[in-house]
């Protein structure tokens, strides 16, 4: 595995609050305007079935900010 693979930014899952190091990892959705996929602040697999499972979209869950996040996650507790 090269460096190649990872991302040059800290990027962070929104959904378990882990950072996202692989490019691998991370979940591409397609865009249904352009049909280009974009990489989203979401882990693929169990992070991505939890979003599925709720009431929200991938890409409302990808676009939160962090301190709503915090918050959420504080309260659920």
């Amino acid at each position: 595995m090269n460096n190649l693979d990872q991302w040059k930014h800290k990027k962070t899952c929104n959904v378990c609050l882990y950072p996202i190091v692989f490019k691998r990892d991370t979940h591409f959705e397609r865009n249904a305007k352009n049909g280009i996929s974009y990489p989203l602040n979401i882990h693929k697999g169990q992070c991505h079935t939890k979003v599925l499972l709720s009431d929200e979209t991938v890409w409302e869950v990808s676009k939160r900010q962090p301190n709503t996040i915090q918050q959420l996650k504080l309260l659920f507790r």
